[in-house]
Parts: C-alpha cells; structure tokens; sequence
C-alpha cells in the first residue's frame, strides 16, 4: 500500500509519499514489507516540479521509482506540465496493460502562469476512471488506458480564489462583497436585504457601507508590482 499526498495552494505545493514496497513470497503467498526501498517521490527539475507515483512496483520488471526517473531524465525536451503529462500517459499506455481498474498512477504538480499570476496546477496520470472529473461532468475519460487527467487546471484554482472585484462593487460583485466580508471579518449583523446604502468616495478608493446604525468604511489599496 502506497500513501501519496499532494496539497495545493497560492503560497506553495506540498508533496509527501511513503517510502515503502510490499513484497510477495511466491511459495508461501505472504507479504512483507520493505521501509525505505523506493522514491515514490521525485522532483522535475527543468520544469520546477515534482511527482509522486502509486501503485504497481515495476514497469517491464523496472522498479517503477527507477523507470520515473528515466522518463525524467529523457523529458527535457518537454517544457510544460501539459506535454509532460501526455508522454507519460503515452509511455504507460505502451508499457503497461490495464483492464479498467487503477493499478499505477502519478501526481503532477507545479506552478503554471494563468492570466499572468503564477498558479497551482496539478495532473493525475492514471489508469481506471477519474471520479474527480467526473464531478465536474467530464466523462470522456476512457478507463482501459492511461489518461493525463488535468484535476485541477490553474484556471479552476484562481476561480476558487477570486473573492470579488473593487471596481464591481456597486454592480455584479455586489454580494461576493458583502459574503466576503462575513466569512473574513464574521461581520454577521451584515446582511444584503438590510443594506441601506452602498457609496464609494475618494475617486472609489474608500466604500461606505450603511446598515441602520452601523457604518462600515473600507479602504482600497492598487497593488504595486516592481520591475526586477
């Protein structure tokens, strides 16, 4: 049994993978285990990433850990985490049989540019169904080979991120703004259907808030980015 890890977020990715390989004795059938016999988890170095690997332990009689870093080693010539993740599908599909269920499979993850913000991206290469994908709807996924599933594209990420935009404040953003403020501050005597006026002063720098009483003042600030 294998234990792979991968968490993504704006500040960082952070990766775990056991270390250990179950064995079978042929004449007896019984399992043991070996601690510290393989490196489920290997970095990209020339695309700033990294990848961890579950699941069976040899590719043609290869221990997987040592074929992952074959392929790495050949794959420099593969500049983006999409082309990485497709040749690996590919080499696995030409490699390894699959019959439907998950047998092998691999985490991909790195920072990607999205709309000009650098942003998590992360890919599951595997045989078998995606459930994940799934949930979004996609159902494409052919479960007899290996896919290079796009779990979470950076463009899904900065949409979970994006609370609301300033300069939509007074228009369609209007209620992400007042949610966000109630999940960020725990602001709840806020409540839209109360709100008795919204106004934006100081060339929309400051928005005044009025609910009955209750005044709220906020205060923008447009943020400086430094040439290197």
């Amino acid at each position: 049994m294998t234990l792979v890890l991968t968490e993504l977020s704006s500040f960082g990715i952070a990766m775990a993978a056991d270390s250990a390989v179950t064995n079978i004795q042929t004449q007896t059938g019984l399992r043991y285990v070996t601690p510290n016999a393989a490196r489920k988890l290997q970095t990209i170095p020339h695309l700033n990433a990294g990848i961890s690997c579950w699941g069976l332990g040899t590719i043609t009689d290869i221990p997987t850990d040592q074929w992952l870093s074959n392929f790495i080693n050949s794959s420099t010539s593969l500049t983006t985490l999409q082309s990485f993740a497709n040749e690996l599908a590919k080499q696995l599909n030409a490699q390894v049989s699959s019959n439907g269920t998950p047998s092998l499979g691999f985490h991909l993850a790195a920072f990607e540019n999205c709309n000009g913000i650098p942003m998590p991206s992360f890919f599951h290469i595997h045989d078998g169904p995606s459930t994940t994908l799934e949930k979004r709807g996609i159902t494409t996924v052919n479960p007899l080979k290996f896919n290079a599933n796009h779990d979470m594209p950076p463009e899904i990420f900065q949409q979970d991120l994006y609370l609301f935009s300033w300069d939509k404040i007074l228009g369609s953003d209007n209620e992400r703004f007042i949610e966000s403020l109630i999940q960020m501050f725990g602001f709840d005597w806020l409540n839209i259907a109360k709100i008795e006026n919204i106004e934006k002063f100081d060339d929309d720098k400051t928005i005044i808030v009025t609910i009955g009483k209750k005044v709220l003042s906020l205060r923008g600030y447009r943020e400086i980015t430094y040439p290197n």
